[in-house]
C-alpha cells in the first residue's frame, strides 16, 4: 500500500462531505434547517422460472435500480417535517416501468421544551400492528413476505382443527 492510497481516500471523503454540505441549508440564525439526502440501490437477480416470491419478471434475470430521496426540515425546536420519495418500479422488484411516488411524509409538533408531548400526522410506517413493505435492501434483504402473508396458513385459537378441512383437500 502506497502513501497515495490514503490521500485518495481523504479526497473521496472530502468530495462526499462537500456534497453533504451542498444539500444542507439553514436560515434565520439556524432556526430553519433543511437537509436533502438519499440512497441509490442497484439490485440484480438471477433465478429459475418462475420468478420466486414477490419478484415480478418473466425472464431469468432482473436489474432493479431504486433512488430514494429524504427531506428533513426542522423549524425551531417545535416543528419537524419529513418526506421520503422514491423512483423505482414499485415496492417489489419488477420489470415494469419506473414511477415516482411520495411514500412517506409527516409533520411533527412538539409544544413543550421537554418533549413530553408530540403530535405527528402524515403517512408513515406504523411502529407495530402490520408487516411493512420493504424499505431498503440493506434493512430487509429477503424479497419474500412473512409466511402468513405469502402462503395459505391456517390459524386456530381455542381448539385443534377438524382433521379434513375443505381447503386442505382442495375442495371448497
Amino acid at each position: 500500500m502506497c502513501a497515495c492510497d490514503g490521500h485518495r481516500g481523504r479526497r473521496a471523503d472530502d468530495f462526499i462531505d462537500r456534497i453533504d454540505d451542498a444539500l444542507t441549508a439553514s436560515a434565520f440564525h439556524d432556526q430553519l434547517r433543511t437537509r436533502l439526502s438519499g440512497t441509490i440501490d442497484l439490485e440484480g437477480y438471477q433465478f429459475a422460472q418462475p420468478a420466486p416470491a414477490l419478484i415480478y419478471s418473466s425472464g431469468h434475470t432482473l436489474f432493479n435500480p431504486r433512488l430514494t430521496l429524504f427531506l428533513d426540515v426542522q423549524a425551531g425546536s417545535q416543528f419537524y417535517l419529513f418526506a421520503q420519495s422514491r423512483v423505482d418500479r414499485g415496492f417489489d422488484p419488477s420489470a415494469g416501468k419506473a414511477e415516482i411516488r411520495l411514500d412517506e411524509y409527516a409533520v411533527r409538533f412538539t409544544p413543550y421544551e421537554d418533549a413530553r408531548l408530540s403530535v405527528q400526522i402524515g403517512k408513515f410506517a406504523p411502529m407495530l400492528g402490520t408487516w411493512n413493505l420493504r424499505h431498503g435492501s440493506w434493512d430487509n434483504p429477503f424479497i419474500s413476505a412473512p409466511l402468513v402473508y405469502e402462503s395459505l396458513t391456517g390459524l386456530w385459537i381455542a381448539r385443534r382443527p377438524i382433521p379434513r378441512l375443505p381447503f386442505l383437500s382442495g375442495r371448497t
